[in-house]
């Protein structure tokens, strides 16, 4: 796979894009709907995938912004269970 760096007037750009395919997305599953025509296109599974990358997008920029990856603690993963309740 090949991994390029993304600045962040790229991720800003997409962003901006992003939201002017889901406004759009939502502004179609809006419209009234004509009687026997079916809708060809899943404007709701669309918009759904577009607020995910969009999600992903706004991650992107606030690690961009901060200076700092978006990585999980592994501490905290691997850190065992506490038994705080315990059955009489």
């Amino acid at each position: 796979m090949l991994w390029c760096d993304v600045s962040l007037a790229l991720t800003l750009i997409l962003i901006a894009l992003v939201g002017a395919a889901l406004g759009f997305c939502l502004w179609h599953e809006r419209r009234p709907a004509e009687p026997f025509k079916p809708k060809l296109v899943p404007w709701v599974y669309l918009s759904m995938t577009l607020i995910v990358v969009l999600l992903v997008l706004a991650a992107h920029a606030v690690s961009e912004i901060t200076g700092l990856p978006l990585t999980r603690s592994v501490r905290r993963l691997n850190r065992p269970l506490r038994a705080e309740w315990r059955h009489p």
